[in-house]
């Protein structure tokens, strides 16, 4: 029991589905939703927030860990999201600066 060949028909064509589609990680990559909206809030609330950033930081790090643990991203990927998202937060907050105009 358990096995392929024991599991009903319709089992049986869902198991061959995801054998054939791969390893999950083949199935995902860039861009990485989670792992970018994980960094670029901490980010993006650090510079005003210290303590807050320090938390939501180390959440971002679980959720980077979570990824590569789950096997949907390599830690490369990982780790281009977190750059990616720390960039994004980085350009938000210079934003007004950069249209010359103070807002924040």
């Amino acid at each position: 029991m358990g096995t392929i060949a024991s599991l009903r028909e319709g089992d049986r064509r869902l198991a061959r589905k995801a054998i054939a589609r791969g390893p999950v990680w083949a199935q995902f990559g860039l861009p990485l939703r989670h792992t970018v909206a994980a960094f670029a809030f901490p980010g993006a609330v650090a510079p005003g927030w210290p303590a807050a950033g320090v938390v939501c930081g180390a959440w971002a790090v679980l959720v980077a860990g979570e990824r590569v643990h789950s096997g949907a991203h390599y830690p490369s990927d990982v780790a281009a999201g977190a750059v990616l998202g720390l960039a994004a937060a980085a350009l938000v907050r210079a934003a007004p600066h950069l249209l010359g105009r103070r807002v924040l």
